[in-house]
């Protein structure tokens, strides 16, 4: 199963130029790393020698989504760094990076996390 993962998640990476690598052992710097137990996939955040998340699924698909956010959550918030609009909320740009990325990789996944931030905007909305 961790390899079939690991090939998929290549797959979906290397069309878009985004760094495939898994870790499956804690770097203990912020990034997530695959833990494989029975039949569950755990995605594991840790840092500095804490666990700060743990995802438990059993569907691939599921994990394969968490680990593309991942990825496209550092990309696009780099992209939104070296973009940056003075007056206007960071997540306006950073949202859109994510959901152009997942877009081009699954379609399910870009409606997902388009859900994802709606929830967060009605709790949390623009600043500006």
């Amino acid at each position: 199963m961790l390899s079939r993962i690991c090939e998929l998640h290549r797959s979906a990476c290397e069309e878009l130029g985004i760094d495939p690598t898994v870790h499956i052992r804690p770097q203990h710097d912020g990034s997530a790393h695959l833990e494989v137990h029975g039949e569950e996939l755990h995605l594991v955040t840790t840092e500095r020698g804490s666990e700060l998340d743990r995802r438990i699924t059993t569907s691939q698909e599921q994990f394969l989504y968490w680990l593309a956010c991942e990825k496209i959550f550092r990309l696009a918030q780099n992209f939104e760094r070296r973009h940056r609009q003075p007056g206007t909320d960071s997540r306006r740009l950073r949202f859109a990076t994510e959901l152009k990325y997942l877009e081009a990789m699954n379609q399910h996944w870009s409606e997902w996390r388009r859900a994802e931030i709606d929830q967060v905007l009605l709790r949390h909305p623009y600043a500006s």
